[in-house]
């Protein structure tokens, strides 16, 4: 049975089956989407962020770009599947 969101915090939203360590998380204020896919988005928002120079761009994607949120749900995903 699945944890309910509310009571555990869980950002597991839905595990897989045949591939337990890819479930559906819920990343607050985004959506949902299998991890991998977090953690691809977030790589690709930090090579763009390498090829800046322009420091407000930088410091406005870091607060604005839903990027805080996708690396904080990344770590408790993580988290939670290391304690099943």
């Amino acid at each position: 049975m699945y944890k309910l969101l509310g009571e555990m915090n869980s950002v597991i939203y839905k595990e897989d089956p045949q591939n337990p360590k890819n479930p559906e998380v819920l990343v607050n204020g985004v959506g949902r989407y299998k991890l991998d896919q977090v953690k691809r988005n977030v790589q690709e928002k930090l090579a763009d962020l390498a090829q800046t120079t322009d420091w407000e761009q930088i410091a406005w994607k870091l607060e604005h770009a839903a990027m805080k949120e996708m690396v904080r749900t990344i770590v408790a995903a993580e988290k939670e599947l290391e304690e099943k």
